[in-house]
């Protein structure tokens, strides 16, 4: 297993790319093909997203409670400010948990309670090679990442990218001038 140097992503934050390789894939490689292999590979780094801008959403609201006392301390129209960014974080914040819940519940545990169901029944090879390019395709286009949802997909990447940015700008720019 290895962990790449961190790369700037597409969408401007760093990106920790998680490989892992073994020499002799020869028996797995039929069921794991490069195509399955990179369906994967999109709904990781999809996830790892929606993870690091959950964990940068608390990371920012910590440090928005650990300075409460000092905006008290700011004037009234100031203030108000702050507040209006805080309401605003809170509805950024309940918009990627509701996406993350989705994707945990809605569509990873129930592609996989059904793909549990049909490895059941699997009679051959081909039938378990069929079987789990379903469960990706199923996964790829419930989460919004098929080919097919990709304007769609495009937008809620621009959007939480937006929140992402939104934390760090709050947190650099906005809070660090008041205190």
């Amino acid at each position: 297993m290895k962990l790449d140097e961190p790369s700037k992503g597409d969408r401007g934050w760093e990106i920790f790319l998680l490989d892992y390789k073994v020499n002799d894939l020869s028996p797995l490689s039929t069921i794991f093909t490069d195509e399955v292999m990179k369906s994967y590979e999109k709904i990781f780094r999809f996830m790892w997203r929606l993870k690091k801008i959950t964990h940068q959403l608390s990371l920012s609201w910590g440090i928005t409670m650990a300075n409460r006392k000092a905006f008290e301390l700011l004037p009234g129209d100031l203030r108000g400010k702050f507040h209006r960014f805080n309401l605003a974080h809170h509805e950024m914040a309940h918009f990627v948990h509701n996406v993350h819940n989705y994707i945990l519940v809605e569509v990873l545990e129930s592609s996989w309670s059904v793909f549990l169901t049909r490895l059941r029944t699997v009679g051959d090879l081909d039938n378990l090679i069929i079987f789990q390019k379903k469960f990706v395709h199923d996964i790829l286009d419930k989460a919004l990442l098929s080919d097919q949802y990709r304007d769609l997909c495009k937008q809620l990447q621009k959007l939480l990218n937006y929140v992402f940015m939104f934390t760090l700008i709050k947190e650099k720019y906005v809070y660090q001038s008041a205190i």
